[in-house]
């Protein structure tokens, strides 16, 4: 019955030329058939979805088929090319959160942020297992440190959200300086982690 919901969502979106909920009905298809185990019916679904919402150049929603596909490929023991999507969708949220305008979004956003880097380092650590000594477990922790430095950066931007005079003016100006700092090490380290040579420059 949810598939044939879904179907009947999708004709409908594509006769008004609804392409975003067209692509929403494709990535609930999806999730649907993943959850019978209709991997590729799954599969082709995610695809249409990530298509759609590459024509709207929406870069949270891209993240989420590609993070659908990853996760797919992950079951399917396609893992370097679940590797190459995950880190895909990674760098379609990173450079899409400040964006972000509504607070009920970010914290959503955030979450699904979060699955994803733990994916992320399920599937790194599952390349290790496959190839051992081939670096995937140093490339892993690294992940793991960029959870955690989101996490860290994301607990900050909400304390910075607070309404004037909720905090102290002192707590505020410090905050904002820690987020500062925070900024910077981690676009430096991922600078670093990207070409380990730029600390020679």
């Amino acid at each position: 019955r949810a598939l044939s919901t879904y179907h009947s969502a999708i004709a409908l979106a594509t006769r008004i030329s609804a392409t975003s909920s067209e692509a929403a009905a494709w990535q609930g298809l999806g999730d649907t058939q993943a959850a019978v185990g209709s991997l590729t019916g799954a599969r082709a679904a995610y695809r249409r979805a990530f298509r759609l919402w590459s024509r709207q150049a929406d870069r949270v929603r891209m993240a989420t088929a590609l993070a659908s596909l990853a996760r797919l490929d992950y079951r399917g023991g396609r893992l370097r090319r679940a590797h190459v999507r995950i880190e895909r969708a990674l760098e379609l949220i990173e450079t899409s959160r400040e964006s972000l305008t509504s607070r009920q979004l970010r914290t959503s956003y955030f979450a699904s942020q979060h699955a994803y880097y733990a994916l992320g380092v399920s599937i790194l650590m599952a390349l290790d297992r496959r190839f051992p000594r081939s670096g995937y477990a140093v490339r892993a922790l690294e992940m793991a440190e960029r959870a955690r430095a989101r996490t860290l950066l994301d607990a900050l931007d909400q304390a910075d959200r607070f309404p004037t005079g909720l905090i102290p003016a002192q707590l505020a100006e410090q905050l904002r300086r820690n987020r500062a700092q925070v900024d910077a090490a981690y676009a430096r380290w991922r600078e670093l982690v990207q070409d380990p040579g730029a600390d020679q420059s």
